[in-house]
């Protein structure tokens, strides 16, 4: 893993908000504009519980997106893109305009947009997540307008309840139209694998698997607040380039591992003076900006393949199975990255980046998947 710094930002923003990257480029994204003539703006619709499913009531949201990427020429911009206040069930529709902004950056990510959202409050708290762009509003990757997102409270509880020592002076800042207390910047970037998939071939099997085209990733990003711990609260979604892949092709017989792929991750601070309340708090932020290309695979896994699952289907030889569209597993420890463990749930394009083919050994051959039939499962195995 390497480490660093970025380039400082020629103005830090004060800011409540945390700010997530997606890079996701798609081939042939088509993107339709709505009439300026609309009455009505798109909105974000949002569903906010705690950590004990209680909604957060009368709670002022504030939405940003990052831009440009945690590595780009011109620095780092926190962009405020609309706010609302939640109602008794914890539900808020945040207009968020389609901007040439948003436009552009739904563009190079394949529709997708990843927001911030930041709750007003003593203390206050943050999440991420990613929308994509419809036509005619923002839904997430099941279509649907609105999810339920849970904020950590508990997190802000343990924090507040300890003295945390007042930040350091900074530079000459300016005032952010929300915020009066936080100061946000970018201090670091950094690389790290993260798994996008697995390959697993049996006796005379071989295997193929590429990730790259219009693959893509919906990764955790971590929080933490003032002395307390790392968690994961929401995910950013990150994609290939359409231009570019990777691939590990025609992997022999008993060839089993999880493969991995490299990412940029970058590192925020958020300083929260006194005026925020009785202490000052550092808080901090880690989230992936793009993917950066290369192969890699984890340790060798184990296991009694095909013998505990229901899920056996019967292949002939000399045939293939291609994967085409579907959702990989949530690697739970996927990711490390400047201290923060965080997991990831892989994606796959409408292209062919799978495959397993059978030799000519045996009379027949089975093919196993662990959720359901090798043509949907997450994870496909060959005895």
């Amino acid at each position: 893993m390497t480490s660093t710094m970025l380039p400082a930002p020629t103005q830090w923003r004060a800011s409540r908000m945390v700010i997530a990257v997606t890079v996701c480029i798609a081939a042939a994204v088509v993107l339709v504009y709505p009439s300026r003539a609309d009455a009505a703006l798109p909105s974000v619709e949002l569903h906010l519980v705690d950590d004990a499913d209680r909604p957060l009531a009368n709670v002022l949201a504030s939405l940003s997106v990052l831009d440009p990427p945690v590595d780009g020429p011109a620095g780092v911009a926190a962009v405020d893109v609309g706010q609302g206040r939640t109602n008794a069930s914890g539900r808020v529709a945040v207009p968020v305009a389609f901007s040439d902004r948003l436009a552009r950056l739904a563009r190079t990510n394949g529709g997708w947009v990843n927001f911030e959202v930041a709750f007003e409050g003593q203390p206050m708290a943050f999440i991420s997540f990613s929308r994509r762009w419809s036509g005619a509003n923002w839904v997430d990757r099941s279509g649907a307008s609105s999810a339920v997102m849970e904020l950590q409270m508990r997190r802000l509880t343990a924090i507040e309840s300890r003295a945390v020592a007042s930040p350091r002076t900074m530079r000459t800042l300016s005032g952010y139209p929300h915020a009066t207390c936080v100061w946000w910047g970018p201090i670091s970037s950094t690389q790290s694998g993260a798994i996008v998939g697995e390959l697993h071939t049996g006796h005379d099997v071989r295997g193929s698997f590429q990730y790259g085209a219009t693959a893509d990733s919906d990764l955790d990003v971590g929080y933490k607040y003032g002395s307390g711990s790392w968690f994961a609260s929401g995910t950013a979604h990150v994609g290939t380039s359409e231009s570019a892949e990777v691939a590990w092709i025609n992997k022999g017989p008993e060839w089993r591992y999880a493969l991995t792929s490299e990412f940029l991750f970058g590192k925020y601070e958020y300083i929260h003076d006194a005026s925020c309340g009785p202490n000052g708090r550092y808080d901090y932020k880690v989230a992936v900006a793009r993917w950066v290309g290369g192969t890699g695979t984890e340790a060798k896994k184990t296991g009694t393949w095909c013998t505990t699952t229901r899920y056996r289907t019967k292949y002939y030889p000399g045939s293939r199975l291609n994967r085409y569209s579907y959702r990989a597993h949530k690697y739970s420890v996927g990711i490390s990255a400047f201290g923060a463990t965080l997991g990831g749930v892989s994606g796959y394009s409408q292209y062919v980046d799978f495959s397993l083919t059978t030799g000519t050994q045996m009379a027949y051959y089975w093919l196993c998947g662990d959720t359901d039939y090798p043509t949907r499962s997450q994870v496909v195995w060959s005895p």
